[in-house]
């Protein structure tokens, strides 16, 4: 009877392909759930212990047919060499307002800020010499944008599980953050405590007399997708006999075109020309056509002037860009005659994500703002209230929208979470094929047309490609569509 149970033990050894070594005698296998019968039923329960084991299991197999409990791993105590939280960030408004919120729950807590660059642009280039150095930082904030290349280098950021969180903690987040957060493995490297969604503002006056849209419902249907929003710039083109763009700057439908992930701006790490030609495409022909204006840039006088001289439809905007003294009210004026759809693609543009340095070493302190800023519901609510961000918790968002208070003035009281709530749920955000080089890159080429307004999309785009491999030394992919 010995023998059959060894035979019985390798046969169901022999079906997981060898793959399962225990360590037990074999008077213990065999008739594996002891009615008396050997059996594919005694093969099918090692089978299970099995997947368990590759699962990461670590009960032996008696304890595992017993139903018994998981052994508990020993949990590394938190590193608390002091009580003082040093964060390193750029943007002082947010930070401190942050603090002030934080402080009313935690007045004792000590909290440092260390602030390098006058802006994100200006932190990203600095922030790895200074992480690098050694000196004293417990976290410090990134922009959404550029997050991916500290959180995949092991030499700038530590895991969230360092500081005891775990992605278990965020089922309230909003999807795409935490795609944001995760590096190439899929390990959860950063927290994102409000999101930037952004759609298409437009002036419903001017969509009434040139376009006869009448509703926010009406013009989202025009401009669905890039192919609707060429069709209605055209409309609105002849209709006004050329006075009024489609949208101010070309900057703005770059923000919304960045993040595509269909077309990654790189394939392992080499130049995939398919975003560009389809961004040079789509840049050039509103150029050429009129409906946009590709002399205005960013932050200049001219593009706050189209808005408030009625010479644009539209602006692509952000969250930060509809409050009080914000770029809706500086573009377009404080008449509320305008109204936000989600636009031809869901995107986001800016936002921070908190990472944790590899000098932490006030890791208590770290997680409990991070839990206050990016977990807590109760505390998100406060900090929503307190700042007016979208922060990233869909609960405190549909309360917010459940409450019938957050009409936006300057959007006729359209509250504008109706529409980015469900941008930010639908934004196609992989964090395996971003980069950090996503919206840099397409700025190249709007670059290039602004100094080159003559050349044909294949010569900008051979200009476009010399540049990237010149100033950022990378080669363009050899399986890149043509």
């Amino acid at each position: 009877m010995k023998l059959k149970k060894t035979i019985a033990f390798l046969l169901a050894v022999t079906t997981l392909g060898a793959q399962l070594t225990i360590s037990a005698s074999a008077e213990m296998f065999g008739d594996i759930n002891g009615d008396g019968a050997i059996n594919a039923t005694d093969a099918a329960s090692i089978l299970q212990y099995a997947a368990y084991v590759g699962a990461g299991g670590k009960l032996d197999l008696k304890g595992f047919l017993n139903g018994e409990d998981e052994p508990q791993v020993p949990v590394d105590p938190p590193v608390d060499e002091d009580s003082t939280l040093t964060i390193l960030g750029w943007n002082e408004y947010d930070l401190e307002m942050m603090l002030d919120c934080y402080q009313e729950d935690y007045p004792d807590a000590d909290v440092k800020l260390v602030l390098v660059g006058e802006n994100g642009g200006g932190a990203n280039n600095m922030y790895k010499t200074l992480l690098q150095s050694g000196e004293q930082i417990d976290l410090y904030i990134t922009e959404s944008s550029w997050a991916t290349s500290y959180i995949n280098d092991p030499g700038c950021a530590l895991p969230l599980s360092s500081v005891g969180l775990s992605e278990s903690d965020y089922t309230n987040a909003f999807p795409y953050s935490l795609e944001i957060g995760q590096n190439k493995k899929g390990e959860l490297y950063a927290a994102v405590p409000y999101i930037c969604p952004g759609g298409y503002c437009y002036n419903t006056r001017l969509a009434k007399e040139y376009l006869g849209i009448t509703s926010p419902e009406a013009m989202q249907a025009e401009i669905c997708d890039w192919d609707g929003f060429l069709q209605t710039a055209d409309k609105l083109h002849k209709a006004s006999k050329g006075s009024v763009t489609m949208t101010a700057t070309l900057g703005g439908m770059a923000h919304c075109f960045a993040i595509d992930s269909n077309m990654p701006t790189l394939i392992d790490g080499k130049l995939n020309m398919e975003k560009a030609a389809a961004f040079t495409k789509l840049a050039t022909e509103c150029a050429d056509k009129e409906y946009v204006d590709p002399e205005i840039l960013q932050w200049t006088p001219e593009w706050t002037n189209a808005g408030l001289l009625n010479e644009t439809m539209g602006y692509f905007y952000s969250t930060w860009c509809l409050g009080e003294g914000a770029m809706l009210e500086q573009n377009g004026g404080t008449k509320g005659n305008w109204a936000i759809v989600a636009g031809p693609q869901e995107y986001h543009w800016g936002g921070y994500a908190y990472c944790v340095a590899p000098t932490c070493n006030s890791q208590s302190e770290a997680e409990k703002f991070l839990r206050y800023f990016t977990v807590n519901t109760e505390s998100m609510r406060k900090f929503a209230d307190y700042s007016g961000y979208m922060v990233n918790n869909r609960t405190v968002i549909e309360d917010i929208m459940a409450s019938g208070n957050h009409g936006n003035p300057l959007l006729g009281g359209q509250d504008e979470y109706s529409v980015l709530y469900d941008v930010a749920m639908n934004i196609d955000f992989n964090n395996e094929q971003a980069s950090e080089y996503d919206t840099d890159l397409i700025y190249e080429i709007i670059g290039l047309l602004y100094r080159n307004p003559k050349l044909t999309e294949e010569e900008l785009l051979a200009m476009y490609e010399e540049k990237v491999l010149t100033d950022y030394g990378i080669e363009t992919a050899e399986e890149a569509t043509k």
